[in-house]
């Protein structure tokens, strides 16, 4: 077969990455992602409206499958999955409370919202959502303050620097880059993080532990009030 020693020397390589250090590297994401997932979890407890509550699901398949790539050192292939939890996450948002909308787009296809439309939507419906997000932004840790941003040069390819460069089926694992990604994936969760509390900050009192003692060690006791207010 003419294809057999390529997919036999991607499948070594693929392999041997995650037999030797896979289950650190998902570790690590795991911890990255960890925020998100206490954000999804209590999302569905408490604001799930019964519209577009997939959404929330697939947000989770999306990390899920973030560690899979994460795994067999397909770091390229990961970014896609990144990208995504912002989409899905985003987009819950708006048509959780848009039943009509959200049929039209299981329907016809036709309707989805991009970012961009997503956001502007928030910071013309939650109150104080600006203000938040800005507050936040001024004291986020994550390394990329817009996680998006660079995730679409990757997946559109924007740049030299971010296409594609393979020759081999096996080039497609990259283990050098295993780490970015892991970083990226602690990113994406603390961008999404910050766009929830945006919304909810007025709930904090209902928050989880965990997420609202992470966001007050990380502003002053002003912008707390600004925040949770």
């Amino acid at each position: 077969m003419k294809f057999e020693a390529d997919v036999q020397s991607l499948l070594t390589k693929a392999t041997k990455h995650a037999q030797t250090v896979g289950p650190q590297k998902v570790d690590g994401l795991a911890q990255g992602g960890a925020p998100l997932l206490q954000w999804l979890a209590h999302l569905k407890g408490s604001e799930d409206t019964g519209v577009a509550t997939q959404l929330l699901f697939a947000v989770r398949s999306a990390i899920i499958e973030t560690a899979s790539s994460i795994a067999l050192g397909l770091a390229r292939t990961s970014t896609f999955s990144l990208r995504a939890q912002i989409d899905l996450a985003l987009s819950w948002l708006y048509f959780k409370d848009h039943r009509i909308e959200w049929e039209r787009v299981q329907d016809t296809g036709d309707g989805y919202k991009l970012k961009s439309e997503v956001v502007r939507y928030l910071e013309d419906h939650y109150a104080r959502y600006k203000i938040r997000f800005g507050l936040l932004k001024q004291c986020a840790k994550r390394h990329e303050l817009e996680p998006y941003r660079l995730l679409s040069a990757h997946v559109h390819g924007q740049s030299a620097q971010v296409t594609p460069k393979l020759e081999h089926l096996d080039d497609a694992v990259v283990p050098a880059a295993i780490d970015a990604c892991i970083e990226m994936q602690a990113a994406v969760a603390e961008y999404m993080g910050d766009v929830f509390l945006s919304c909810f900050g007025s709930k904090w009192a209902s928050l989880p532990d965990d997420v609202l003692k992470s966001a007050q060690a990380r502003l002053t006791a002003a912008q707390q009030k600004d925040v949770f207010s």
